[in-house]
């Protein structure tokens, strides 16, 4: 009698932890759940799905001129081929753009290939807001195509804007920047550099009242933010070559 009173005693222990247990990984999944979604909440990714593809292109443009890279538009744009160059340290990556609601399969990876007979490129890169497939992933590993899923550009994104509002500095990108209006046209907005730290965008070294102002002043180059001297460089170069395009 004692011996089957502790043996139910037991089972129902065991059931008790097996329950915990249960919850806690439950707890777990919902809680990485909650997290990613906020790290794509506030790299600005939700206000990605009420944007067109020309749009998402100049928004992740504008992340990798953020990155120090300067950018160059292909001629040659679409599922199959490079939307844009990136260029840093002599190299050159040619990047295809997709955004798409539905995971991205091998086909549109295999598509970049297609810009290396047109482009001068030593890597290609895949970017989007959505995943990849499986087989998307063993394509690019085997052909050294580097994939940017939605995790991988929310986290970047993070790690540049520090805390900032990347979609204001998006909104920014669109008023001044004046070869992007010949995706979306022109606007205005006068706020934009009001109040501004002297603090530059990138790295967050303080800067004086002389870079801040001449920053200011160059709205068309700088899109209304403060950079310091070494990363203004990037962004004044590749704003030289898109002028140079632009009056050719």
């Amino acid at each position: 009698m004692n011996g089957n009173t502790m043996q139910v005693l037991s089972l129902n222990e065991i059931f008790l932890v097996f329950i915990i247990l249960f919850f806690i990984v439950i707890a777990g999944i919902f809680t990485f759940w909650l997290f990613r979604r906020y790290r794509w909440a506030k790299a600005g990714l939700k206000e990605v799905k009420k944007m067109s593809r020309k749009e998402f292109i100049s928004f992740v443009n504008f992340h990798f001129m953020r990155l120090g890279y300067i950018t160059e538009k292909t001629r040659q744009t679409g599922e199959t081929s490079a939307d844009f160059i990136i260029k840093k340290n002599n190299r050159k990556s040619a990047v295809l753009v997709i955004r798409s609601d539905r995971k991205i399969g091998v086909r549109i990876v295999e598509g970049v290939l297609s810009a290396y007979r047109f482009l001068d490129c030593s890597s290609f890169a895949v970017v989007t807001d959505n995943f990849f497939s499986d087989e998307a992933k063993e394509f690019a590993e085997d052909n050294n195509i580097e994939l940017w899923d939605r995790n991988k550009l929310a986290s970047s994104i993070i790690a540049v804007k520090k805390g900032k509002s990347f979609w204001s500095t998006i909104k920014n990108l669109f008023t001044f920047n004046r070869y992007v209006n010949r995706y979306f046209g022109s606007q205005t907005n006068n706020d934009i550099g009001k109040n501004v730290d002297p603090i530059c965008a990138v790295c967050g070294v303080e800067v004086s009242e002389e870079t801040k102002n001449y920053c200011l002043q160059h709205k068309e180059i700088f899109f209304g933010k403060v950079y310091c001297e070494k990363h203004q460089k990037p962004l004044i170069d590749n704003f030289l070559e898109k002028k140079k395009r632009l009056t050719e």
